[in-house]
């Protein structure tokens, strides 16, 4: 078992289910039922990581027959895992809490600082990121009081892909770098990998981005991570789209799209189909069809409570409907996306006032646009101020590229020169003119 578990941090599924087999075959012919159903609590999540999440359930219902205490708290977490993993996030969140409860009671410090771990993840996800980087901070001062160096090293990669769900691009990358420093004996980890490129995707580094992708299937692959693979693959389709190769996006979410759908991991399927029809839509293929669709897929996400995502499909949805000519269509979902405004990172603000702009144009209401250009090139120049990096700056810029060029088109066609040179000049030079962002003493700035 321990030569398994040893494998899984090495992230090579295929040898760690040989061994954990054979720990269990061992216990078993000796008629050690507690050593059995370890074995199989552990073979339960290389079975998750080879991407058969059925079987990975079975093998741990089966382990929790015979597990008491807090001994089945863990496999309790370890089920609860497998479950975010299906998307099943409010039974995940219940075991979470009753394994939680066990291993206080107990004082089981190092299966607690594994739960909040995991919870923290579960939170960040789905955009809760006050609870996610709540549960991570405590995780990590257990671990660090426990010694515990990698445990802690891990938790402190997590944090910054909370800080990346949040937009906190420097913040993410300090975590990633810190933790990197400390995780480089582990081998590939498709998982941080994914979460890197993730962030370089968000300031536009797309050759950067497909490099850690490529690098992140190919460990999946070797190490026979089937549970990543689709993610990975996901990755590919939107770094894809942004670099304008839209039948290679479409091309990586239908295949993103199968392996979900052999896992049954419903709200990935939904993550994929979305990506998908971002692709049909590049493609210049859009119909009312692909508009009925994302409205579907954006319902599905947001009503698991995913909302980051379902926002963009909400997003994509108003901007074909822009697009079609459907304006009472745009502005219902306009409506629906009032959330954003308040809750949603700066991509996505920036991107609900590009649709809102090209609202006002295609219906006459000229003050609105200009009104929704304004705000959404001041968004993004606030977003660049939080930059350090000349590189992240200038990569950051294209989100309010499209904004610039409404209000520079606006500009042109009713007439007004000195106007268009103003919005000419102010998009070309958004990237350059800020000085490099430094640490402040006033917590507002900061």
């Amino acid at each position: 078992r321990a030569l398994g578990l040893a494998a899984r941090a090495l992230h090579d599924a295929a040898t760690a289910a040989r061994h954990l087999r054979a720990s269990a075959a061992l216990a078993g012919r000796h008629r050690l039922a507690p050593l059995v159903a370890e074995a199989r609590m552990s073979l339960a999540l290389i079975l998750d990581d080879l991407g058969r999440p059925a079987a990975a359930l079975s093998e741990i219902d089966r382990a929790l027959l015979n597990l008491r205490g807090h001994r089945r708290a863990r496999a309790t977490m370890q089920r609860s895992l497998i479950l975010r993993r299906l998307g099943h996030d409010a039974a995940a969140l219940a075991g979470y809490r009753a394994a939680l409860r066990m291993f206080r009671r107990h004082g089981d410090r190092v299966w607690e600082a594994r739960t909040l771990t995991n919870r923290g993840v579960l939170h960040g996800y789905r955009g809760s990121l006050r609870m996610a980087e709540a549960d991570l901070r405590e995780a990590q001062a257990l671990y660090t009081r426990l010694g515990m160096s990698t445990a802690a090293a891990q938790v402190e990669h997590n944090l910054g892909f909370v800080a990346a769900q949040s937009g906190d691009v420097p913040t993410a990358l300090a975590h990633y770098d810190r933790a990197q420093a400390k995780l480089w004996n582990t081998g590939v980890d498709a998982v941080s990998l994914l979460d890197r490129a993730e962030l370089l995707l968000a300031v536009h580094l797309l050759a950067e981005a497909r490099s850690a992708v490529q690098e992140a299937i190919a460990g999946c692959e070797q190490g026979r991570l089937d549970s990543v693979l689709g993610q990975a693959y996901l990755m590919l389709a939107q770094v894809e789209l942004l670099a304008d190769a839209p039948a290679r996006s479409r091309a990586a979410a239908s295949a993103a799209r199968r392996i979900f759908s052999r896992q049954r991991r419903a709200i990935w399927v939904a993550r994929a189909r979305r990506a998908e029809l971002a692709a049909v839509v590049r493609e210049g293929r859009a119909d009312r069809g692909t508009l009925r669709d994302l409205r579907t897929v954006a319902a599905v996400l947001l009503d698991a409570g995913w909302p980051q995502p379902g926002w963009d499909a909400l997003l994509d949805a108003a901007a074909l409907a822009a697009r079609l000519g459907e304006w009472h269509t745009a502005r219902e979902l306009l409506v629906g996306l009032e959330p954003v405004a308040r809750a949603a990172p700066a991509s996505q603000r920036i991107r609900l006032w590009h649709v809102r702009a090209l609202v006002g144009l295609g219906t006459g209401d000229l003050a609105q646009a200009r009104r929704a250009e304004a705000a959404g090139l001041r968004q993004a120049e606030d977003y660049q101020a939080t930059l350090g990096a000349t590189e992240l700056r200038a990569g950051a810029g294209w989100q309010g590229a499209a904004l610039a060029e409404l209000r520079l088109r606006l500009a042109l066609e009713h007439g007004r020169p000195a106007e268009a040179l103003l919005w000419s000049q102010r998009g070309r030079s958004a990237a350059l003119w800020l000085p490099p962002a430094r640490p402040s003493a006033d917590p507002v700035v900061a």
